[in-house]
């Protein structure tokens, strides 16, 4: 069936969940859209991996709704595009794919078998399920490893077995949990470029993650899940004009005298407590970075100070959430 265009692939609607009277997921509500790669993002414990058991119907919530968009709709008919889990529970098993932070196949199989055995659980028909497996090895990277038995490949070999298993019956939605967990800076990479070329495919992603920097390159969607609930969701641009209103500009002086800088801009009106010393630079925060960056020149070449560098830092994403997780 085709995507319905305009409407939400995933609606979650005032989502909540309790573990022996504990709190762990309260009134989470997002959507996510055909081609997204909706990525949630949260320190250890903030329920990112509860959240994503409730959308692949692992657990049940408490209370709220968890609808998946089926791709059709009639008005005539008033039937609606969406259904929950507890109302088609096996149709929507096959349009969603998931990967666990943890392995899930057999390490005694090769990949190829491990492929074959998770394909067949969704009656998928022999030459079609051969069709999906090729495609799913040849997408992952797998070629040179399809006789070679699970348990005996990289980590990074692992991961991509794992996500092909969550891609062989070709899902409309994949979702991932913590993708890159446990994994050297060279094989993060190769997984966060291969989940671009699935996305290109047409698969729409969530991602659990707390690799923050990934994350901000990688997503078209973000939320920020904290003490058990959803905080601000947008994209990068949009979390920053939300959620700072500052930029830095940083100094690096070859005499390493910042005290007369930092008295002729507290005089100046800049608040003491936005401007402080880092790394062996200055670092001066304000909303009006361009004019603080001329102001600073000019007290510089008025002391007969030697530059090293300066330049204007844009926050990134992980600076924000560490400071938003610190203030809420």
């Amino acid at each position: 069936m085709t995507e319905v265009v305009g409407e939400p692939l995933l609606v979650v609607k005032g989502l909540r969940k309790q573990f022996d009277g504990r709190s762990v997921l309260s009134d989470v509500s997002f959507n996510v859209y055909p081609g997204d790669i909706f990525g949630i993002i949260g320190i250890s414990g903030s329920g990112k991996t509860t959240l994503l058991q409730l959308l692949v119907g692992f657990l049940q919530s408490d209370s709220g709704e968890i609808l998946y968009n089926q791709g059709s709709s009639s008005a005539l008919t008033n039937v609606s595009s969406y259904c929950s889990f507890r109302d088609c529970s096996e149709l929507i098993q096959r349009r969603i794919g998931f990967a666990a932070q943890h392995p899930s196949f057999y390490e005694e199989l090769t990949v190829t078998e491990n492929l074959s055995y998770f394909g067949s659980l969704y009656n998928i028909p022999e030459d079609k399920l051969h069709e999906n497996i090729r495609n799913a090895i040849t997408l992952l990277g797998l070629q040179n490893e399809a006789l070679s038995l699970a348990g005996e490949l990289s980590g990074g070999m692992q991961k991509r077995l794992d996500i092909a298993i969550a891609l062989v019956h070709n899902p409309r939605l994949l979702l991932l949990d913590e993708p890159t967990a446990d994994l050297d800076i060279v094989n993060r990479r190769m997984i966060w470029k291969l989940l671009k070329t699935i996305n290109e495919h047409g698969t729409t992603i969530i991602i659990s993650s707390h690799f923050l920097d990934e994350i901000e390159q990688l997503c078209s969607m973000i939320a920020v899940l904290h003490h058990h609930r959803i905080i601000e969701q947008g994209n990068a641009e949009d979390l920053r004009r939300l959620l700072t209103v500052n930029k830095e500009v940083h100094l690096d002086l070859k005499s390493k005298n910042y005290g007369v800088i930092r008295k002729a801009l507290a005089k100046q009106g800049l608040p003491a407590d936005l401007v402080n010393e880092r790394d062996g630079m200055l670092v001066a925060q304000s909303p009006q970075a361009e004019q603080l960056l001329q102001s600073i020149l000019h007290l510089v070449e008025q002391y007969h100070e030697e530059v090293i560098d300066i330049y204007v830092h844009q926050p990134s994403l992980n600076d924000i959430f560490e400071s938003m997780v610190q203030t809420i």
